[in-house]
Parts: C-alpha cells; structure tokens; sequence
C-alpha cells in the first residue's frame, strides 16, 4: 500500500484562536509571555535552568501519592513517580 501523507495548517482548520495561532506561530508580541517556546533543541537549556531551582521533590511524590493512591498499584507508574525523587528526573508538561 502506498500513502500520501498531508497536513493541515492550524490556521485553516478554523478551530483555533488567534492566541493560539499566533503562539504556534512564535510571534513576537507573545515571547514576552513564556520564556522559551517548546522545541526538542531548546530542551537541554530548559532542564539547565530548572536545575537552578530548589524543588520539593519528596512533597510532589507525596502528593502524587495521596492523588492516585489506586496508580500506585502499577508497578510502572510507581516506579516513575519515585523517580520524582532524583535531581536528574525531569517531566515535560503539556496544556491545550
């Protein structure tokens, strides 16, 4: 079988705001808003600045186990949130 793949532009699926489009578009007037725009080589300088900042580690895995006490049963996802716990374990956090 043979594919032709395509894509869409945002901007001509009409679902999306100008807010939006102008973010996924990295336009100057929003950079104020966020400090880096989410690319794959900005990725190490974002983990670099993150390191500079004390975080609760211990609290978040509490936290987290205290949320979803039934994801615990999964080995997995237990051993993820433990990993929490380490100085070198980052997530990357995503919203629409």
């Amino acid at each position: 079988m043979n594919f032709k793949v395509t894509g869409v532009p945002y901007s001509q699926t009409h679902f999306f705001s100008r807010l939006v489009l102008d973010y996924l578009d990295e336009r100057e007037t929003l950079q104020p808003f966020y400090n880096r725009f989410p690319k794959k080589e900005l990725l190490e300088a974002a983990i670099s600045d993150k390191q500079q900042h004390h975080q609760n580690r211990e609290l978040l895995v509490e936290a987290l186990s205290d949320q979803y006490p039934h994801l615990r049963k999964d080995k997995a996802v237990s051993d993820n949130i433990e990993r929490l716990k380490q100085p070198h374990t980052f997530t990357i956090t995503t919203a629409h």
